[in-house]
């Protein structure tokens, strides 16, 4: 599991900058902790977030890091539309 931040495309090609997130590339998928899922969305009923104004549904999960359990949520990395972090480096 690799910790990066990433830009993401918004529907009207305006990028959410320094996106914090969680990749494993074994499985493409990009995890998001809270605060980076309510900055790209907003909770739906089924539980999950909303993302890129409902086109994109992050679903409720849990990851292992450093000993601990963490809710996040979930997506495809083919879902978001990305780049590399604008202004940020690689959190430590």
């Amino acid at each position: 599991m690799e910790e990066h931040l990433i830009d993401v495309c918004d529907l009207d090609g305006e990028y959410f900058v320094n996106v914090r997130v969680w990749l494993d590339r074994g499985i493409d998928r990009y995890y998001l902790p809270r605060e980076s899922a309510e900055r790209l969305g907003e909770p739906d009923p089924d539980g999950n977030y909303a993302l890129m104004r409902g086109t994109v549904t992050a679903e409720a999960e849990e990851i292992g890091l450093g000993g601990e359990t963490i809710k996040v949520w979930g997506v495809s990395v083919g879902q978001l539309r990305t780049r590399p972090a604008e202004y940020g480096v690689k959190p430590s």
